[in-house]
């Protein structure tokens, strides 16, 4: 049976490694009650129901994400900005440092929408290829994560990689309008030298991750297979 793309997912229902020294031994994440589920989910809706009903900003927030154009001097601003920046780039963008949003219409260009810059000024494809790398980090985080030796390698592992992930999705779901207008930065991209530093130092981690077991490494598959059978004999 072949290896899937995006093995994540299967996480939840598989078996996790087991720690060094210890022999045979395996974590399980077992589903919680379905009521206990249900009632959770219940109480998380009802808690946002009634704060897009009764608190005045959150009103305005859903209001200006469901149709920012409708109020195009006041809430709306920014994410009408943000797209107008993502249409002007078109198919290969208007050239590297070449944007005209970034001058004094779209607000917070350097952090939180740097990506609709990223859009304006390298087009569709610029911004895809970007996207790509982004989901090849994530992918070979959790493959690295999945592969790893020990279980706190592997919870560290996709606690980095999720994080990032989610970083990304939300920065660029708000850059294009798919979820209400949040301050989240880019990983990598977005200005602020502390956010870097850290995000660095978490990618650093995964490749020592990636180095303490060779399956996870830039490895012979025979010589992987090798130390499994040997951990597998041990």
């Amino acid at each position: 049976m072949s290896t899937p793309l995006f093995p994540f997912p299967r996480f939840f229902f598989r078996e996790c490694p087991a720690s060094r020294g210890e022999k045979g031994g395996y974590m399980r994440i077992k589903p919680k009650n379905p009521k206990v589920l249900r009632a959770r989910r219940i109480i998380v809706g009802g808690v946002a129901l009634a704060a897009v009903l009764f608190v005045p900003y959150v009103a305005a927030r859903v209001a200006s994400f469901r149709d920012p154009f409708s109020d195009l001097t006041g809430d709306g601003w920014q994410i009408v900005q943000s797209l107008y920046a993502i249409g002007s780039g078109g198919l290969s963008g208007l050239g590297l440092g070449m944007s005209r949003q970034k001058y004094l219409y779209l607000p917070e260009e350097h952090n939180d929408f740097i990506f609709s810059v990223v859009c304006e000024e390298l087009g569709f494809i610029g911004a895809s290829a970007i996207l790509l790398l982004f989901a090849m980090l994530i992918v070979r985080g959790y493959w690295i994560s999945l592969q790893s030796t020990d279980r706190f390698s592997f919870l560290t592992g996709c606690g980095i990689t999720t994080m990032l992930a989610l970083q990304i999705v939300l920065n660029v779901a708000v850059c294009t309008n798919l979820v209400p207008c949040t301050g989240i930065s880019l990983p990598f991209f977005s200005y602020g030298g502390t956010a870097l530093l850290i995000q660095m130092g978490e990618t650093g981690i995964l490749l020592s991750i990636s180095r303490e077991n060779p399956c996870a490494a830039y490895a012979p598959r025979e010589l992987c297979k090798t130390v499994k059978n040997q951990k597998i004999e041990e």
